[in-house]
């Protein structure tokens, strides 16, 4: 794809599929899992998931419609990458 793109941000597996159908080219997203803080967006919480498997439902939901999502990642300790958190 050439030109410009849409990109739009989602809070929510159901936001993203009120989405999808609008026209956006890609979509992007946090993730505010309570004991992990990959984010530290929390005083926006439009466009931050609860948790990973919500991040993963809605990556497989946009895969299925070949769009993609970013997911926000501004903060973490060594602690939680060495858990896998990026894996």
């Amino acid at each position: 794809m050439t030109g410009m793109l849409i990109t739009m941000p989602f809070d929510s597996e159901a936001e993203l599929k009120r989405l999808l159908p609008l026209g956006g080219d890609e979509f992007y997203c946090g993730v505010l899992e309570p004991g992990r803080r990959p984010n530290v967006r929390s005083a926006f919480p439009p466009a931050n998931l609860e948790d990973f498997r919500e991040l993963a439902a809605c990556a497989r939901l946009a895969g299925e419609r070949r769009k993609q999502v970013f997911v926000c990642f501004n903060t973490y300790t060594l602690e939680q990458a060495e858990e896998g958190i990026f894996k």
